[in-house]
């Protein structure tokens, strides 16, 4: 019987409350590969939606938080949402400069205070990160980049952001390959987009 309604059930949120900004040659998939290795591993993002909310937000670029939004996936999350702010409204309108900023200001929304958080709410100083590499296969058993670890860093795999943060460190960083596993490092994973065209 036809009763007019559907029904859905709202996943339950875990909350990330950025702060600080990245130091030079850190990205936002370093920030997702921390929360791969301490949070997603223990499934505390498992089937919940991730949020990202702070002032932190405000220092990275719009490509960076695709990055945060895309890489939900790997955590076994529902999605993520990145909290809107000015420079999202900036970044509508450079590309639909006919809507109106005071609409989309008014669209925006936050989290209410008195929201709950089934995973928690876990503050994290993105000035206190360091680049990470990931195990080949395995995103969720990621190490720092270290010389005294074994880590062997080239390119990254993701090149898609254009921010100077990335760009610095797109030179010096890679999916990891190394003495852990005993093989040599690979220019490409099947899948990703840059090969080539960010092998020069």
């Amino acid at each position: 019987m036809h009763s007019g309604f559907t029904t859905v059930e709202v996943p339950e949120s875990i909350r990330f409350e950025l702060v600080g900004e990245l130091s030079e040659g850190v990205t936002a998939k370093d920030l997702m590969l921390h929360i791969l290795l301490h949070f997603a591993r223990p499934q505390k993002t498992l089937k919940r939606v991730m949020e990202f909310t702070g002032p932190g937000i405000a220092s990275l670029s719009m490509d960076e938080r695709a990055t945060l939004t895309n890489m939900a996936t790997e955590c076994a999350a529902r999605t993520a949402i990145v909290e809107a702010d000015e420079a999202t409204v900036r970044w509508i309108l450079d590309r639909q400069p006919g809507r109106d900023p005071e609409a989309l200001r008014r669209a925006a929304v936050s989290p209410d205070a008195e929201a709950v958080y089934d995973g928690g709410v876990h503050t994290i100083d993105l000035s206190a990160l360091r680049p990470m590499v990931a195990h080949p296969g395995d995103p969720d058993r990621g190490i720092p980049s270290d010389p005294t670890n074994g880590a062997l860093v080239g390119r990254s795999a993701t090149c898609r952001s254009t921010s100077p943060t990335a760009a610095a460190a797109r030179p010096a960083r890679s999916t990891i390959w190394t003495s852990i596993t005993g093989s040599s490092p690979k220019p490409s994973m099947p899948g990703c987009g840059w090969r080539r065209a960010c092998a020069s």
